[in-house]
């Protein structure tokens, strides 16, 4: 629904995700065949989903259940958040966000998700400048700001895992979510 101006109403959005776990050999490079993939790690979850429309100054973060890890209401709420959107934007979404979103839905048995017309932040980037990097860490100081708010792996093992740190690692991702 377009804003009184007439303008679109644009909505911007990243996810993050669990990772797989896997059996094998030795690492480095490698193909990982599905049958090597751990039981109960074998599917990607998406652990939240942060979003603002353009004319607020807002960011929303949604999240799975930190109890159960389970994301089912977070996919409703996000699809109630796309109704309201003329457009919707993200960074690597078309390979990334977009698949790994409409994944769950299918996985969970979700309503289908019903996408308003929808652009690549990463796409345009690469089709308009020859920047010496593309990573968001790069175009935020490019453009004025801090950088990239840091995530290391630790923290999704923690989250997946259940660690002592969980619940600290958990709050750090919703923030990190929350500024890519």
């Amino acid at each position: 629904m377009p804003l009184p101006d007439g303008s679109p109403t644009t909505l911007i959005y990243d996810i993050e995700t669990t990772y797989l776990l896997a059996r094998t050999w030795r690492p480095g490079k490698q193909v990982i065949r599905h049958n090597q993939l751990v039981p109960g790690w074998d599917k990607y979850n998406i652990i939240c989903i942060a979003y603002s429309f353009m004319h607020e100054k807002k960011v929303h973060v949604l999240h799975w259940d930190p109890v159960t890890h389970d994301a089912t209401e977070m996919m409703r709420e996000f699809a109630e958040v796309l109704k309201k959107a003329d457009i919707a934007i993200g960074k690597n979404s078309e390979s990334f966000d977009v698949k790994h979103l409409n994944t769950l839905t299918m996985m969970n048995g979700i309503t289908r998700l019903d996408w308003p017309s929808r652009d690549d932040l990463e796409k345009q980037i690469r089709r308009f400048f020859y920047l010496p990097s593309y990573s968001l860490d790069y175009l935020d100081l490019l453009f004025g700001g801090d950088g990239k708010v840091k995530m290391e792996f630790q923290h999704w093992i923690d989250i997946q895992e259940r660690t002592k740190n969980e619940m600290k690692s958990f709050k750090h991702m919703l923030y990190y979510c929350k500024k890519d």
